[in-house]
């Protein structure tokens, strides 16, 4: 149960982790079933997002831009993760689970140091400590998330914090916003970005993509 959200809002924030996760059918899904669950994302997102952040961001949820679609959703998901207050099934499960020990290993990796001092002292804090440090480490993720969706941070730097999404761009970009927008990335690609509508460059698609996956997959973990 998603219990920071309204039932209602919950249950379509549920649906963004369905429809995010990867189809794993050796064939892959049609085109036809690619584009009727992102329209049904994108409702979803839209009604999630003027549940957050506000009528008003969710209003024309589906004429905004790849980029201002996808740091919505991530604005989102970072407000949930700051407001939701201790204890949280998601901060228990990271500081408590197997004594703490995976929690304690994902700050290391996110980190890239045994010797940062959240590391060093995991052992000794408490639960909610540990869910502090976790809170904050995704914290500065979701940041991240925004900033590259707004286009003022290198996709490399988010990567850096986040971790690959996975998947090939293609991929990405057609399960995010439907195949009319992975043809206009190919089309941005092939012709080198000129002439291209701003917006809808190959880096703003892409990007997008990636943040708006992020997003809808971690929006109902931390809502948890």
């Amino acid at each position: 149960m998603l219990m920071f959200l309204d039932p209602e809002t919950a249950r379509l924030a549920s649906g963004l982790l369905r429809n995010a996760l990867k189809d794993k059918s050796p064939e892959g899904p049609s085109d036809a079933e690619v584009d009727a669950k992102v329209r049904d994302t994108m409702n979803s997102a839209a009604v999630v997002v003027s549940s957050i952040l506000g009528p008003d961001q969710g209003a024309n949820f589906s004429e905004d831009l790849p980029r201002v679609k996808a740091a919505k959703l991530m604005k989102a998901t970072l407000q949930v993760v700051q407001q939701r207050s201790w204890p949280t099934p998601f901060l228990l499960a990271w500081s408590d689970m197997q004594g703490g020990t995976p929690g304690m290993y994902m700050v290391q990796n996110y980190y890239r140091s045994s010797e940062h001092p959240d590391v060093r002292n995991w052992v000794s804090m408490t639960e909610r400590q540990r869910g502090e440090v976790i809170r904050r480490m995704h914290v500065e993720i979701f940041q991240s998330g925004v900033k590259l969706a707004e286009g003022t941070l290198p996709l490399s730097e988010f990567i850096a914090k986040a971790g690959d999404i996975g998947g090939s761009e293609q991929q990405l970009i057609r399960e995010a916003f439907g195949t009319n927008m992975a043809d206009q990335y190919q089309k941005a690609i092939a012709a080198h970005d000129q002439n291209v509508k701003a917006g809808y460059r190959s880096n703003d698609i892409l990007e997008a993509a990636i943040v708006f996956r992020a997003a809808a997959m971690y929006i109902v973990l931390v809502s948890m």
